[in-house]
């Protein structure tokens, strides 16, 4: 994320989407972590 020309409020980045760029990419790890947890809630119940 780029933040440029951001206005500053008593110590507080005021972040507006006309200050905010995305630039993409992805964390390899992360996205595997959620897929696993997804596939963990989604499996059917055990037990009684």
């Amino acid at each position: 994320v780029a933040v440029q020309n951001v206005h500053v409020r008593r110590g507080l980045l005021m972040l507006v989407a006309e200050v905010l760029e995305v630039l993409g990419g992805s964390v390899e790890y992360l996205d595997a972590a959620r897929r696993r947890l997804v596939d963990e809630v989604n499996k059917p119940p055990r037990g009684r």
